[in-house]
Order: structure tokens, then sequence, then C-alpha cells
């Protein structure tokens, strides 16, 4: 966990021992095993979506080229923190503080779209920057607990056919898709984190 109830690790006052988690770095071993699912190869045009620490843009940057690469991260702390340690890496990606669901059309269409978050459903409106015969990797989600990775290739800008991949993989979910659309949400609630307390 790299963020919790909003507060980054490096700015927690103190040992944190309670709250919800907002944000984590995901496994390398995963990463890569998604970039080569993804298809991602030198040149490959990539929107990464969830920047989080900036470790997985680091690897597609590695593989696609930094010039091709587009990440998206909608938490402007972790942005900011991704951005000085790509930058302190010496990688240099076009990085982005919006609403990853609804992609960066600027620099589209994009080969691969690639997404370190979870999701309830594809937005039309990303499927759509997405070139024809292109991939999109994502963890989808229920209200359960119930996750499944999906790659799906773009036909033509109205649909896209795929399948789930063997495997288990959990992300933290999109901050739109949070919460349910109607009713009360537990993890937009402010929650104080505890702090460890020495006793006698």
């Amino acid at each position: 966990m790299t963020q919790v109830n909003g507060v980054l690790a490096e700015d927690a006052v103190g040992p944190v021992t309670g709250g919800i988690p907002t944000s984590s770095s995901t496994l390398p071993g995963v990463v890569m095993w998604m970039i080569e699912q993804a298809g991602i190869a030198h040149g490959t045009r990539v929107l990464v979506i969830g920047t989080g620490t900036g470790l997985s843009t680091a690897y597609v940057c590695e593989v696609a080229g930094e010039e091709n690469v587009t990440s998206i991260e909608t938490d402007s702390g972790a942005a900011e923190r991704a951005r000085e340690a790509l930058s302190e890496a010496e990688y240099s990606p076009a990085l982005v503080t919006a609403d990853g669901l609804r992609g960066h059309p600027d620099r589209a269409p994009y080969d691969v779209v690639i997404a370190f978050c979870s999701m309830r459903h594809v937005p039309y409106g990303l499927l759509r920057q997405i070139a024809s015969g292109g991939t999109l990797l994502v963890t989808l989600s229920g209200w359960g607990a119930a996750y499944g990775l999906v790659r799906l290739t773009v036909e033509g800008s109205n649909a896209a056919r795929g399948q789930f991949l063997p495997g288990y993989t959990s992300f933290m979910m999109a901050r739109p898709h949070d919460c349910p659309p109607h009713g009360p949400c537990r993890k937009h609630e402010s929650v104080p984190p505890r702090t460890a307390r020495g006793g006698p």
C-alpha cells in the first residue's frame, strides 16, 4: 500500500494502523505478465490507466519506448510523486492528471490501453480511443469480491470482443467506479487513520 485514506505513505505522521487503502504499487512480475498479455512491443502506442507510483509506467516505457507512452492518474498527489520518480529514472512519457476512465483523446488512437486499476464496466468513450484491432487489458469487478482480467480486441469503433484470462488479478477500483451510483459510500467518508501508540 502506498496511500491510505488519500494520504501518501511519505506524508503520513507516524505508523498507520488503520484506514482504507486508496493506492498501491503493483508487483513487478504482474506488471510484466500484463505487458506480455497486452502484446506491447517497441513502437506500440500505449495508454496506461493508473500511473500510481510510476513503476508500471516505467516498465511500459522500457518495452514500448517512452515517446509512445501516455500515462494517466486521477490522484494529483500520486501523479506528482510518479512524475518525480519517472524523471529520476530518466523516463519521460506523457503524464496526465485526470480521470483515467475518460482516457486522453489528445494522443489517441492507442494500439493498447492497459489498466492498473479495476473497472465495473468499460466506458464507451475509452473504447473509441483504441485503434481498430487494438487491445484493451483491464480487470473487471462486480460489486462482490470477484475480479477477472479481460483482454479485448477492438472491432471498428463500436465494439470489442475477447475473453477472461486464467489466473487472478486484483486492483484498486477506479475511483469513479468505487461506489454505487446511488446510496451511501463508505470509502468516501472521512475515516481518520489510527497511529500506533506506546503504552506502559
